[in-house]
């Protein structure tokens, strides 16, 4: 009973938070776009050579970014949070100025 009761009360405060929403609020806002750091102050732009984004995975608030150019090299960019005070602030950077990349191997002979 006391379940149900506390569940009544939530889904009454829910939907009167929902209900006094102003939708003129809403439509208003306005994004932002911010340049990825490199570290001290300084942006990073993804060379054009690198090819197309081809995949992304983000595992531990890591973002890694695999791109793809025309012979199918593929080319590993990391980007995310670099420790506690950046993480506080969601600052997105440049974690590491190497790039791996995977090349494509020659295709065996017949």
């Amino acid at each position: 009973m006391k379940r149900l009761i506390l569940g009544l009360a939530a889904g009454l405060m829910l939907g009167a938070m929902a209900y006094g929403q102003d939708d003129d609020a809403l439509q208003s806002a306005r994004l932002e776009e911010i340049a990825v750091g490199a570290g001290s102050r300084a942006t990073f732009a993804v060379p054009p050579e690198y090819g197309r984004l081809a995949d992304v995975a983000v595992n531990s608030g890591v973002h890694y970014l695999y791109f793809e150019d025309s012979q199918g090299v593929i080319r590993l960019v990391l980007i995310g949070p670099r420790g506690a005070v950046p993480r506080s602030r969601l600052d997105v950077q440049l974690l590491s100025p190497q790039v791996y990349v995977v090349e494509r191997a020659a295709a065996p002979a017949s």
